[in-house]
């Protein structure tokens, strides 16, 4: 191995997280377990609602615990809830039975890359499910969710510049929509036969097909009575009810322990109209993803032609 090689090389686990408890954590999350990696924004609530419901499968009552992606996640202006202790952890699946499948749903780790050694650690059998919605799209929703919950009063165009002083905005909606290097990142950890990867539109289109192929690749049944939750988009401002739901802790608390579908449906009802978005960013976004949508056409053999300025509708 050559001192380049040497530097490509992810870090070791222990470099970062020295008391992560691996031994133990393989005994809360062993096989067979799944993960939902990501992206943000690309219905995965949606496949959790879903999965909730399956007969099958077991999923934790904290959707996002962000475990593997932890210190790094924290790096935010997000007030999520981050689990990062190995109790707290290994006790959402404490109600599991034994031998059924499980899977965690965390949006942060497609990103956040290093997540895929970390899980390789103690779940090197795992399974992983990516959803890839179009990057611009994906950036107007994220967006869209920022100002719905008071993170930001800026318009997008100013929040997308270089010299806007925080870099945090710019890095979620660009960097996460990076998908072909994390991709690329995931894949140098675990080999093709484990890993999934959805295209939102096909979640859209057909929910019943592209969850039937999902189900396929974990060995479960189709389940064909659930119906299709609701797939989560961003809508305007909150009135304040709606947003004391995420910043008053006592609210906060109860409404992380809805169910997501109840939670979601909540939060549309006390929301305005969706966030106006400038076409001059929209362009900017367009330029900015024009070679990662070219990388993700390659990759996957796919005309994404519709993902493009003049197909895409915002």
């Amino acid at each position: 191995m050559t001192n380049s090689d040497r530097d490509n090389q992810p870090p070791p686990l222990g470099r970062q997280l020295p008391d992560r408890g691996e031994p133990s954590l393989r005994d809360s999350i062993g096989d067979p377990f799944f993960f939902v990696i990501g992206a943000p924004r690309c219905a995965t609530t949606s496949l959790f609602a879903w999965f909730d419901q399956h007969s099958e499968v077991f999923a934790p009552k904290v959707k996002e615990p962000h475990y593997f992606s932890h210190p790094e996640v924290s790096d935010t202006y997000y007030n999520a809830r981050l689990i990062s202790d190995l109790d707290e952890y290994s006790n959402l699946f404490t109600d599991r039975p034994a031998g059924m499948l499980a899977g965690e749903f965390s949006s942060s780790y497609l990103f956040r890359s290093d997540s895929a050694q970390r899980i390789a650690e103690v779940s090197p059998h795992a399974k992983i499910v990516a959803v890839l919605r179009n990057p611009v799209e994906r950036a107007v929703s994220h967006y869209r969710l920022d100002v719905r919950e008071g993170y930001t009063t800026e318009r997008l165009q100013t929040l997308l510049a270089t010299s806007f002083p925080d870099q945090r905005f710019r890095r979620e909606y660009v960097d996460v929509g990076c998908y072909s290097k994390s991709i690329e990142k995931w894949e140098q950890v675990f080999p093709s036969e484990q890993m999934h990867f959805i295209f939102y539109d096909d979640l859209v289109a057909d929910w019943d097909k592209t969850t039937g192929e999902l189900s396929d690749f974990l060995e479960i049944s189709t389940s064909p009575n659930n119906a299709p939750p609701h797939i989560n988009e961003s809508t305007g401002p909150r009135r304040p009810a709606a947003k004391a739901l995420r910043t008053v802790l006592p609210m906060r608390w109860v409404a992380d322990r809805l169910p997501p579908t109840v939670r979601g449906s909540l939060i549309r009802k006390l929301s305005t109209d969706a966030a106006e978005v400038d076409p001059q960013a929209i362009e900017v976004l367009h330029r900015l993803f024009d070679e990662e949508i070219t990388a993700l056409e390659a990759k996957f053999g796919r005309d994404l032609s519709h993902w493009r300025y003049d197909g895409v509708s915002i």
